[in-house]
């Protein structure tokens, strides 16, 4: 970026990737490293990453509404066990809602 009113070139910084731990000459890629060099061939490795990427990706979203309904249970067997009615405890979790935001 040019400062115009120094008349001098300030470096625009930016991420393209992370280190690897196990090999210092490698890196994994984000992506603002096709944004950068955008006819770089990605390793075969890449692909394989990607592909564990989206199995694990199909089993936490099963795992992330398991824990809903898990939650749902939970709060579930709290109203009942409460000795405030049901209505007291919306209108408090609507008001504690209301104040984070």
């Amino acid at each position: 970026m040019l400062e115009k009113a120094r008349k001098i070139n300030i470096p625009k910084r930016t991420t393209i990737g992370k280190k690897c731990e196990d090999d210092p000459e490698m890196m994994y890629p984000n992506p603002n490293f096709l944004t950068y060099f955008p006819d770089a061939e990605l390793p075969a490795v890449l692909e394989k990453a990607k592909a564990k990427y989206e199995a694990e990706k199909e089993t936490l979203a099963e795992l992330i509404k398991v824990r809903n309904e898990i939650r749902k249970e939970e709060l579930r067997e709290a109203v009942i066990k409460s000795e405030h009615t049901y209505a007291e405890i919306m209108a408090f979790i609507k008001s504690t809602e209301s104040q984070e935001e």
